[in-house]
């Protein structure tokens, strides 16, 4: 489904009023949610690299969805370096088109800026610690990363 710009405008737009204060824990489901409606997804999700350099479950905007057919994933970047990536993902089959892809990098700008903004303020919380640890192992992540940014279709 074609992301118009103007469409991803209103939608990055409505999230205009985040509060970094609130923590992460707070400010992460909204923008997956947003990400989750505009892509007509199933489910969005950040993943970060945890201290042993694999990618871990951070946040998600439904944690019940089961079975996945199809996903988009993008790298969301840091301190000039990749610490995870942000994904949606649908129960039925799809193809993702640039405008799509598009899209998804445009929400993992946002996520990295709220990522870094929690670094730099130094608020507390377990999403927090998890983005220390994605950060100091992110030459992992940069080693996985493949050529296509999309994942396979099952």
């Amino acid at each position: 489904m074609p992301i118009d710009p103007a469409q991803l405008a209103r939608s990055l737009g409505a999230l205009g009023s985040l509060d970094v204060e609130q923590g992460l824990a707070v400010t992460l489901p909204q923008v997956l949610r947003s990400a989750k409606t505009l892509l007509d997804a199933d489910r969005a999700a950040l993943m970060l690299i945890d201290q042993a350099g694999a990618l871990r479950w951070a946040n998600a905007s439904d944690p019940g969805v089961e079975a996945v057919a199809g996903g988009l994933s993008v790298p969301v970047q840091v301190g000039g370096g990749p610490v995870g990536t942000l994904d949606v993902y649908v129960t039925g089959p799809r193809e993702w088109d640039d405008t799509e892809t598009a899209a998804l990098q445009a929400y993992a700008g946002l996520v990295a800026s709220l990522l870094a903004t929690t670094v730099t303020a130094r608020v507390p919380g377990r999403l927090a610690d998890q983005l220390q640890a994605a950060l100091e192992h992110r030459s992992r992540i940069e080693q996985a990363t493949l050529p296509s940014d999309r994942l396979a279709q099952a």
